[in-house]
């Protein structure tokens, strides 16, 4: 997916869960914060575990509870 695609995609599904009636403030960002990292990455159109796991990796000093 083209940065995009998948930040598109990200907006869509965190619009039709507000309308469902869920409030997204940290999920959101994070989300969004994926779609980006995924999209930078330049993994096409797929979201991998190695791809997901360097993205929750990011920050050095991320705690493992995080992964």
């Amino acid at each position: 997916m083209t940065e995009s695609t998948m930040v598109s995609k990200v907006g869509e599904c965190l619009r039709h869960r507000r309308k469902l009636g869920y409030r997204l403030k940290t999920g959101e960002a994070l989300l969004r914060d994926l779609a980006q990292y995924v999209a930078r990455e330049g993994r096409g159109a797929h979201l991998t575990t190695d791809v997901a796991l360097r993205w929750v990796r990011v920050p050095k000093n991320a705690p493992r509870s995080t992964w």
